[in-house]
């Protein structure tokens, strides 16, 4: 299994905490998020990126390398 792409665990965090920020009060996925030990955060994170595709991103694959001229 390929390594994670860091933009990829950095666009789903952002995400997150996107929708957290949303609600401008804390809730209770912010409460339970926060009590998380920083290694289950970023396995979590993980769960989320791998069922994300890479479509939802900016980030060119390697297919997309030879379109572009790289």
């Amino acid at each position: 299994m390929a390594p994670i792409p860091e933009e990829m665990i950095i666009a789903a965090r952002d995400s997150v905490l996107e929708m957290v920020n949303d609600t401008r009060h804390q809730t209770e996925i912010e409460i339970a998020w926060r009590r998380l030990h920083p290694m289950q955060q970023k396995i979590m994170m993980k769960k989320i990126v791998n069922r994300l595709t890479p479509e939802l991103f900016a980030v060119p694959t390697e297919s997309d390398a030879g379109d572009e001229g790289y």
